[in-house]
């Protein structure tokens, strides 16, 4: 029984660590932020960047532990990193990670799967990058079908305020346009891209 619990809590370990590099990943190849607020670091042997800004750093570390307690709970299925203007409040780009089941594998298996993951993102650094605006920046977005919450991590965020549920009339899911970037071997888990998201 300790033994189920060890296993799951490694894996929750991994999975954050796979959120926080995939997350930095994006903001460094989309250059959300200027070069030289990143580092190069490595992730399973992967060459990565991170983003060295504290309040960077910080959102990213919370969020992604919050989240990754929702997805071990079956609270969520999807999570999402959004690059908007914060002064026109327009959605520009959207990268998600929908899993097909819940993260549950080998530490074996999900060290491959992170590792192609944060390789994947790679190839978005081919697609031409806009010159954003002064006022770009992100956001995580934690998919909830439902409002109850077996997470305890997300249940507390939500009551201290430091999540919350937004207008979900800003845009329907289902009128969003998905272009495919990574596929898991094991059906574990899809990686989407989005661009142009206008909000209403």
């Amino acid at each position: 029984m300790n033994d189920d619990k060890d296993s799951i809590a490694e894996q929750k370990d991994l999975w954050s660590a796979a959120l926080e590099t995939f997350c930095h990943q994006v903001l460094s190849v989309r250059r959300v932020y200027p070069k030289e607020t990143f580092c190069s670091t490595r992730f399973l042997g992967v060459h990565c960047q991170a983003c060295r800004h504290p309040g960077v750093v910080e959102y990213i570390s919370e969020t992604v532990q919050v989240a990754t307690s929702a997805l071990f709970e079956g609270d969520s299925n999807e999570v999402s990193l959004v690059i908007f203007d914060q002064e026109k409040n327009v959605d520009h780009e959207k990268y998600s990670l929908c899993l097909l089941q819940k993260p549950r594998a080998s530490i074996e298996q999900l060290e491959r799967e992170m590792r192609d993951l944060i390789l994947s993102v790679c190839t978005l650094g081919g697609m031409h990058c806009p010159a954003w605006s002064p006022s770009i920046t992100f956001k995580i977005l934690l998919y909830l079908p439902t409002k109850n919450s077996k997470s305890e991590d997300l249940s507390l965020a939500i009551k201290e305020g430091k999540w919350y549920c937004p207008n979900t009339d800003s845009y329907s899911r289902a009128e969003e346009k998905r272009r495919p970037v990574h596929h898991m071997p094991k059906a574990t888990c899809q990686f989407y891209f989005q661009t142009n998201l206008t909000r209403k």
